[in-house]
Order: structure tokens, then sequence, then C-alpha cells
């Protein structure tokens, strides 16, 4: 990334309904940080031509599609119309444009952090800090049972195979400790269920750890959350314009079935060998020990694939 009045961007990431909305609206509302809006834009934009091929059609027209793109729509008009096009050079256009969109949302906020979240660039971590090397990551992680009863509830996921928000859980938490070994000094991690039951105390530590200053405010998140949360994601994200729940943790004990509960403490072995969730016991039959062999090897053989995959 160019020289940039924004020295550092603080970066959320996690599984999906990990809590990535609660935290980012938190520290949002430090005196020093300016989140955008979730616009997926690393994960969409930065490895790929898409949007330069665009800007080659004219001005007007790039300035068009974003106004007009679901995601990047959520930005303040404000940022959209100071997008200056004159210096950009086509070879990092896409990095560019993301430079100047942190940069016009921290002149508006006028504060001098940048902030971004995208649970999925959890997956791209290694990649994008090749890029844009003054990343700082904060990955917030949550018990995957609860992760899945809260994605077979949300409106954007709970039409999905339960295996499949499993497998995604696996490989973004192997992932996540691949990348904590790689980046100790860039990449912190918290556990949603510390969040939510004891808040002052886990930012104060998050605060520590990313050193920037603890500050009060980040407790009152709830004016943030109607700057940063779109109208279409209000059925799905409603918690954070309320008070914290400090009960909304092992929902999971009656949201879950036995079966769903198996597969997820013998699946996403992370959560349970390295992030220390403890299992529950149950009794299975031989036709089930076969059919959770059968998926443990599926699962080891693909995951293995994927993460070689996305640590290239």
């Amino acid at each position: 990334m160019k020289s940039t009045s924004i020295k550092k961007i603080y970066f959320i990431v996690g599984v999906g309904r990990s809590g990535t909305t609660l935290l980012q609206n938190m520290l949002n509302n430090h005196p020093d940080i300016a989140f955008i809006p979730e616009i997926n834009y690393t994960r969409r934009f930065l490895f790929n031509n898409h949007l330069s091929k665009i800007h080659t059609k004219g001005k007007e027209e790039f300035i068009s599609y974003l106004k007009n793109d679901k995601w990047i729509s959520r930005l303040d008009d404000g940022i959209i119309s100071k997008l200056n096009f004159d210096q950009i050079s086509r070879s990092s256009f896409a990095i560019d444009i993301y430079d100047q969109i942190l940069s016009f949302s921290c002149e508006l906020a006028k504060k001098p952090i940048a902030g971004d979240k995208d649970p999925r660039s959890l997956e791209l971590v290694s990649k994008i800090n090749r890029i844009i090397p003054n990343i700082h990551w904060i990955h917030i992680i949550r018990d995957p049972r609860d992760v899945l009863l809260s994605k077979m509830k949300a409106d954007w996921s709970k039409d999905k195979a339960i295996l499949k928000h499993i497998f995604a859980t696996r490989i973004q938490l192997y992932l996540a400790l691949k990348w904590k070994q790689l980046l100790p000094k860039t990449f912190t991690e918290l556990y949603y269920e510390d969040l939510i039951t004891d808040p002052e105390n886990t930012l104060k530590t998050l605060c520590s750890s990313i050193n920037i200053e603890y500050n009060p405010k980040m407790l009152n998140y709830e004016e943030s959350a109607k700057k940063l949360i779109a109208k279409d994601e209000y059925s799905w994200k409603e918690e954070v314009f309320s008070p914290i729940m400090q009960s909304n943790q092992s929902k999971w004990k009656k949201g879950l079935n036995d079966w769903q509960v198996v597969l997820v403490e013998n699946l996403v072995e992370p959560a349970f060998d390295d992030y220390n969730y403890e299992k529950s016991s149950h009794n299975l039959n031989i036709f089930q020990r076969l059919k959770l062999l059968w998926l443990k090897s599926i699962f080891t053989i693909s995951s293995k694939l994927f993460i070689w995959f996305r640590s290239k």
C-alpha cells in the first residue's frame, strides 16, 4: 500500500457468527478508530483486475458501479465522491482505491486509525499481508456449536448444508492457528464468550495487545451499529442494537440435536484441541461410528488441500 496518513489498520476476522460485528462496533466507538461498513473489499477485489477494467469504461460508469454495488454502496456517499483517480496506478488500482476508502473514512470520522471487517478474509491473511503490510489482525473465536446453531437461524446461512458450515469452521480455525504462529506480533485473538461476560476487562486486554489505550466509550456501541450495519442485515444482527446479552452462549445444548453436536465436536478438532472448548459425551452406535469415520477422512483430506491452496 502506498504511503498514507494511516499508519495502522485493525482488521477483524473470524468464523461467521462469532461476534465479529459486535467487536467491530465496539472498536469503532473508540475515539481513535474509524471502521468502514462490511463491504468484503479485500476478498472481492484485491486479487483480480475487476475494478480497473470497469474504470477503463470511464469515471462516471465506475462511480455508478460503486454506488450500485450491494456492498460498496454501504459506504458514506462522501467517501465515494472523494475518490481521486488522477495518480492511481493501473497495476495497483484496487489497492489504491482501498487505501483511499480507508483514508477518507478516517478523515470524515476525524480519527487516525482505520478499521475493516470481513470474517472470511481469515482465509486470505497471508495473501493480504503481502500487499498491505500495516494490518493488525484481530481474530474472535466462539464455540463452534453455538456458531452452527446461529448459522442455522440466520437468513443468509440457514438454507445451507450443516456439513458445509462445519467444514468452513474447521478450515478457518486451522488457518487461524497457522497465522497466529506466523504472525505472533500482528495476529491477536480473543474469545466471544469472554467479550460478552466480561466486556470491560476483555477489551482492556485487547487494547493492550494491539497497542491502543482502552476507552470506556467502546462499551456504548449501539449508536455505532446504526452507522455500520446495513438495513438488510438487521434481521440477523439485531443483537448489536441492544445491551450485551451475557446469556448468549451454550445455547447449542438445547438448540442442536445429539448428532449435530457429535459432528461439530469430532470434525472441528482445533476448537477442542487448541482453543480449549470442552466436548460433551455421547454413546454412538456402530453405524454412527462408521459414518463419522468416513466423514473425518473426507474432511481431513479436503481441509488439507484447501489450507494448502489458501496458504500459497
